[in-house]
């Protein structure tokens, strides 16, 4: 069941500031909040708003807020700056942290982290600092690691697979920050999967190919100029 809204966050600006009648509400540690400093916002399947801040994790229902620790203790794994937030597609909640990446169920309550998830031991590239979660239409979850790379799990068979930084050359000196576009171009003979994700010096441009029937796909990273962007975003051509 959705939790009932009894507060508007955010209102349509393209129509109800011709009608003069935007209103917003500011939250803060009077209310429930848990810290000032917030750094990811999003409501999820449920209607649950969860916010991010630099100490502990907090859900809003629209009347109070609710904090949780992130924390597995059976990997014995806690970290509270919170910075990513991403629903899959089974409606668990991936929270990423300054130590990797914590998994929510939000029907049992409940903390995994993502070494434990994936039935990992001592995976140290997972021990890091998360910028960016994005989840795509075909069950993968992108989590950006800037010290590492970009990390993909699919949440069906936990399969994973990670794009270092040591391992492609467009990420040259600077690590990725973000991974924000996700599109899929579907031709006669062959389906195109492009992300955009941004360093502190460029951006990068992620492609994976498919022909349909068969199992496997050929993927690749590239450097991709700032002036293509508008290209990207708003086009449907070559790069």
């Amino acid at each position: 069941m959705k939790a009932t809204l009894c507060l508007i966050l955010f209102l349509n600006l393209s129509v109800w500031s011709l009608l003069g009648q935007v209103h917003f509400t500011r939250l803060n540690n009077e209310d429930g909040l848990s810290h000032s400093e917030v750094k990811a916002i999003l409501q999820d399947s449920y209607g649950y708003i969860w916010i991010s801040t630099r100490n502990k994790l907090n859900r809003y229902d629209g009347c109070e807020f609710k904090v949780l620790d992130c924390y597995d203790p059976i990997a014995n794994k806690r970290n509270n700056n919170t910075a990513a937030l991403c629903e899959d597609m089974n409606r668990l909640l991936w929270v990423g942290t300054d130590e990797g990446v914590f998994i929510y169920d939000p029907v049992v309550e409940t903390f995994t982290y993502l070494e434990r998830w994936l039935n990992l031991r001592d995976a140290g590239f997972l021990y890091n600092w998360v910028s960016n979660i994005v989840a795509d239409k075909e069950g993968n979850m992108w989590i950006v690691l800037p010290s590492c790379g970009i990390l993909k799990v699919n949440v069906q068979t936990k399969a994973y697979k990670l794009s270092s930084n040591f391992g492609h050359t467009v990420f040259e000196k600077g690590g990725p920050l973000s991974l924000t576009v996700d599109r899929v171009l579907s031709g006669l003979d062959v389906l195109t999967r492009e992300f955009a994700g941004m360093t502190k010096r460029k951006m990068i441009l992620y492609k994976y190919w498919k022909k349909p029937g068969y199992s496997g796909g050929k993927e690749c990273m590239q450097c991709c100029p700032a002036k293509n962007l508008y290209l990207l975003l708003y086009t449907r051509g070559d790069y």
